[in-house]
């Protein structure tokens, strides 16, 4: 009897494993080289986070060149692990299936991976500098940020003692004499409205062309080839639009990274302007920020601006255009 049960239990052993050992094994690297990927996708997703936060206080020491960088390194690092998860998944789909008959098609993705896999090291180097230069600041902004968003304890107040009302003889009536009338006044001479400020022309380093609106603060344009920068400064509030172009990337892609992110998933729709991809509401502690897409010839662009509120100025419009300039 005993023997019976040992043949069962093997011969059930026998129907999960697969028909060739090879690949098995073939899984099994893969798994560990995606793990590894893995590692360094996140690592650069990190420290871009941070350094686009950075660049939303303003650009300094080429920052914006830098998450350019950032973002062709990350988007290079993800499609190399994606084509290793793909692959994975394709090793899996049969499990009866031998080596051989999966040969050819195997060939072809590791040809595939190979040159991926070439490509991810080196904007993984690309990166190593930009660990150094930037790290170290990114870390002071959020500890200053933590600082200024921490609850602070109320000052506590002096109690205050309400003196008691002394007794006051009641006063009597006295007669007085009716007012004159006062002799009616012209109404004052209504006062034109003032014409509307017209925007004046700047432009990027770029050499894109912008109309600035008029609304009683300073402005000042910066950014590079592919990046552009609006900044507004009125009463001590600083509100940024920063519109960039992504070759290779998506408006679909754009989105999809961005809901990957743990800010991204807060992300509300909201209605796309003119020419535009999609548009979204993104909450923050500090107030939110709209962030847009459209497409244009070698890619897609993005432009962000802070939502107007009763501190910072509507540059919906502003954004617009300059989005649209990008995307021609």
């Amino acid at each position: 009897m005993r023997w019976a049960i040992t043949f069962v239990v093997v011969c059930a052993m026998a129907g999960n494993a697969r028909a060739d050992v090879r690949v098995d094994r073939l899984i099994k690297g893969y798994e560990r080289e995606q793990g590894t990927c893995r590692k360094q996708e996140g690592g650069i997703a990190t420290l871009l986070d941070g350094a686009t936060m950075l660049l939303e206080h303003g650009d300094q020491d080429g920052l914006a060149k830098d998450v350019q960088t950032l973002h062709l390194s990350h988007e290079t690092v993800a499609s190399y692990c994606t084509a290793i998860a793909a692959t994975i998944e394709f090793l899996r789909t049969d499990p009866s299936a031998s080596y051989k008959s999966l040969e050819k098609q195997l060939v072809e993705r590791d040809q595939h991976i190979r040159v991926l896999r070439a490509a991810s090291k080196k904007a993984v180097d690309e990166t190593e500098p930009l660990i150094r230069k930037w790290i170290p600041k990114i870390n002071k902004a959020r500890i200053e940020n933590d600082k200024s968003t921490a609850p602070k304890a109320p000052a506590k107040q002096p109690e205050v003692v309400a003196p008691k009302p002394e007794a006051k003889p009641e006063p009597k009536p006295e007669a007085r004499p009716e007012p004159a009338k006062p002799e009616p006044k012209p109404e004052p001479a209504k006062p034109e409205p003032a014409p509307t400020a017209k925007p004046v022309s700047a432009k990027f380093p770029s050499g894109r062309a912008v109309k600035l609106p008029q609304l009683g603060g300073t402005w000042e344009v910066r950014g590079d080839a592919t990046t552009d920068v609006a900044d507004y400064v009125e009463g001590g509030t600083h509100t940024s639009v920063v519109a960039e172009a992504f070759a290779g990337v998506s408006c679909a892609s754009q989105l999809a990274r961005l809901q990957a992110k743990a800010y991204g998933r807060q992300a509300v729709k909201e209605q796309a302007g003119a020419g535009q991809s999609w548009r979204v509401l993104l909450p923050g502690s500090d107030g939110s920020a709209i962030v847009a897409c459209a497409a244009n010839r070698t890619g897609s662009a993005i432009v962000t601006f802070d939502e107007p509120d009763v501190t910072h100025a509507d540059l919906s419009q502003l954004a617009s255009a300059m989005l649209s300039a990008l995307a021609k």
